[in-house]
């Protein structure tokens, strides 16, 4: 539960309103999340392969089987998590290719159950190429138009004088509840541990100064905070985060333009202080 960002013996606000979870169930947490922990952790064991509701129960007991109470609250649980997304998405080897609805899952609205829709994403990034692949699985038509020559989005690996360089997109920051995280074990892809103490280069390839690191980091933490208190009191105007953060950059740019110089006098008049006192000492 905790790798699919769940709390383990609570309930999370899209169970309480799911309506596939029957009331009694949802009365009982401990049922519930027993049964959704246990069907979570069947599908982490095998990410790439889809999880059938057979494969979901193994391992419950044999009450789960068959046509009585444990074996619908199981079947409503696996399906709820189906719906919700947290079984059965990504980058799957083996799913059903299957009309929208025809495994109890519910149509697109306003349509009849089983159409074929056609459907159009714009944009080939990340979540542009998830929802076209998670669309044609369903049996859809999809087109995907992208502006760039490139797909990817921000995912973008460079060749600089003979290097891959990541120019985006790079860093799995937190890998419990994280979907990248879900999605890197499920194409196999390896995560390296990136030490705290991992250098920093400038636009020129030069080391990036330790303090001017820190005060960047600092400014950074800072717009983030101030983008979070743009948000209080809700409702609050709608705007991305992107955009907030590229107009508050915008603003301060002037206040940054010298703060590796400020940073390079303020160092060399300690260094001078620190040099006097010692002559001093002596």
């Amino acid at each position: 539960a905790t790798m699919a960002g769940l709390q383990p013996h609570k309930l999370h606000p899209f169970e309480r309103a799911c309506t596939a979870l029957p009331a009694k169930l949802k009365q009982n947490a401990a049922r519930l999340t027993t049964i959704r922990n246990h069907i979570l952790g069947r599908a982490q064991k095998t990410p790439s392969k889809f999880l059938t509701l057979a494969d979901a129960i193994r391992g419950l007991g044999s009450e789960f089987r068959g046509s009585g109470a444990h074996a619908a609250d199981a079947a409503s649980v696996y399906t709820c998590l189906n719906h919700h997304n947290y079984i059965n998405v990504g980058v799957m080897d083996d799913h059903p290719q299957r009309l929208l609805g025809r495994a109890g899952g519910g149509c697109a609205a306003g349509f009849p159950e089983g159409t074929r829709l056609r459907v159009v994403v714009i944009g080939a990034g990340a979540s542009g190429l998830a929802a076209a692949r998670q669309l044609a699985l369903h049996g859809h038509e999809v087109i995907v138009l992208e502006g760039r020559e490139r797909i990817g989005g921000r995912v973008h690996t460079a060749s600089v004088r003979g290097a891959s360089v990541d120019l985006g997109a790079m860093v799995v920051t937190g890998v419990p509840g994280n979907p990248m995280a879900a999605l890197a074990r499920q194409t196999k892809s390896r995560m390296h541990l990136i030490s705290r103490g991992c250098r920093i280069y400038a636009a020129d390839g030069q080391p990036v100064d330790d303090e001017l690191d820190t005060a960047m980091e600092q400014e950074w933490n800072g717009l983030l905070d101030e983008c979070k208190a743009t948000c209080r009191p809700e409702p609050a105007p709608d705007a991305s985060l992107g955009a907030t953060l590229r107009r508050m950059v915008r603003e301060r740019r002037e206040k940054w333009r010298g703060l590796a110089q400020r940073i390079s006098a303020a160092r060399a008049e300690s260094g001078v202080a620190r040099a006097r006192d010692e002559a001093g000492a002596c």
